[in-house]
């Protein structure tokens, strides 16, 4: 294989990516640290952001970016530019990615509760 593109982060991530990115076939979402950045997939370029109050990598689930925030919300955006659609406030501070449960999704928290959402009720 050959190298096809490589972007460096900037900020708190210059100190390494230790979660696995997530794609919607044409953008790349990375968490690092306390960002998750977006990166358009064929060429490593900025697509929108970053955002900066991301508790947890996010989850891709039908067009829709979704992640817990360091204000103790599960906030959605929209995947493809990142436009804020929903916030939820949820009991405390996720601590853990959001996972794709078909017509539900769960998060855990840092307080040890798992939370079982349907994310078509989110406004």
């Amino acid at each position: 294989g050959s190298l096809l593109w490589e972007t460096p982060l900037s900020g708190d991530a210059e100190r390494g990516v230790f979660t696995n990115p997530v794609t919607d076939g044409r953008r790349l979402f990375v968490h690092a640290r306390q960002t998750i950045y977006i990166l358009n997939l064929g060429d490593g370029s900025v697509a929108y952001g970053p955002f900066e109050d991301a508790a947890t990598p996010p989850l891709v689930k039908d067009g829709r970016l979704y992640y817990g925030s360091q204000a103790g919300e599960l906030v959605v955006r929209s995947a493809s530019n990142g436009t804020t659609l929903a916030r939820l406030n949820i009991p405390s501070v996720a601590g853990t990615r959001p996972v794709d449960l078909g017509e539900r999704i769960a998060i855990g928290t840092r307080e040890g509760e798992i939370i079982y959402i349907h994310p078509a009720g989110i406004r």
